[in-house]
């Protein structure tokens, strides 16, 4: 029998395409995407250009500035720079991440404590005055929902942080410092909720937790970077 040449048959790769795009959509959903740590924040709503900023006192603005350097500098209100540091043992150009949330809390509350958390001064006039307050919170529904004792409750309407960072400070150090300014509300909703609940304020339901919401409204204004910080005077 005659040899003769054959030919090999060539593969079928009509569906190749198809297979290749299935596998793309496989590994898209069960693959997990990483993401970075941030801080949830709520920006402010916009306005017209020519709407005036509201006229706000020095005492009722704690400022916290992060320097070139990515050093912390705290101003609190109309308090006595010597009187703050002598309170803290601090130097406002140079305060630890540790004692913001301690310093924010006293601001907010208009309270001086001590380091074990000890009432040792309140109603202070270089702090935001305090006003009795019941919070009647509406669900969707329209059901009202309030603390259970319906008591009001000495809170802080007009107060204020800001933080202001140089453009040239490290970004760790904005977040720490963001972190524990967030942290010091927090830690009063949780104080609230413990007091008013009998429960950590992680614990609460919805309506609960957006009752404790309304004494300690979230007023940090995070203003755009700088390109260099002044001296607290």
């Amino acid at each position: 029998m005659a040899k003769g040449s054959r030919k090999v048959p060539g593969i079928n790769a009509s569906s190749t395409a198809d297979i290749s795009f299935i596998l793309l959509i496989f590994f898209l959903v069960v693959t997990s995407m990483s993401h970075q740590t941030g801080l949830n924040s709520r920006l402010p709503e916009k306005t017209e250009d020519n709407t005036p900023p509201p006229k706000i006192l020095q005492r009722n603005v704690l400022a916290v500035n992060v320097n070139m350097h990515s050093k912390i500098l705290v101003k609190p209100g109309d308090m006595d720079v010597q009187e703050f540091e002598s309170r803290y043992d601090v130097k406002v150009t140079d305060v630890p991440f540790e004692k913001l949330r301690w310093i924010a809390k006293d601001f907010i509350c208009n309270q001086i404590t001590d380091a074990r958390g000890n009432v040792v001064a309140q109603g202070l006039e270089t702090y935001p005055v305090m006003i009795d307050t019941f919070v009647v919170w509406k669900d969707k529904d329209g059901n009202s929902h309030a603390l259970p004792d319906n008591q009001p409750r000495n809170i802080s309407k007009n107060h204020v942080i800001t933080l202001t960072t140089d453009r040239a400070s490290e970004y760790s150090v904005y977040f720490k410092v963001a972190n524990e300014l967030y942290g010091a509300y927090n830690e009063l909703r949780d104080q609230l909720a413990q007091d008013a609940y009998g429960k950590s304020y992680k614990d609460l339901d919805g309506n609960q937790q957006e009752v404790c919401q309304q004494y300690y409204k979230l007023k940090i204004y995070e203003a755009k970077p700088q390109e260099y910080t002044e001296t607290v005077q």
